[in-house]
């Protein structure tokens, strides 16, 4: 990624991404981010998602039911929360950022 202030790192999606936008959204859809010029990859994505699971966690299992799909709610429990909603944001990459 390039090297400026305002790029995208662990920490902006720790404080911005998980505890501000998950936290509010009712939907996947609802969060739109614009990366221009800024080289950020699923690459980068997924490996700011593994390195903020606690932050992930730490959401209430209700909280992610609302941001996954029909198809991934049945037999959701806080055991396997984390893996869905993982699963289902590295999905989602290309409807959240806009490069």
């Amino acid at each position: 990624m390039k090297n400026c202030p305002n790029c995208v790192d662990t920490n902006i999606i720790r404080k911005q991404f998980i505890e501000r936008d998950l936290f509010n959204a009712t939907d996947i859809s609802q969060i739109k981010w614009r990366i221009y010029g800024q080289n950020f990859t699923k690459q980068h994505f997924e490996k700011f998602l593994k390195e903020n699971r606690k932050a992930i966690e730490k959401l209430e299992i209700g909280r992610i039911e609302k941001l996954l799909p029909e198809s991934m709610k049945e037999g959701l429990k806080q055991s396997n929360m984390y893996n869905r909603i993982y699963n289902h944001l590295l999905d989602s990459y290309e409807k959240i950022f806009i490069n």
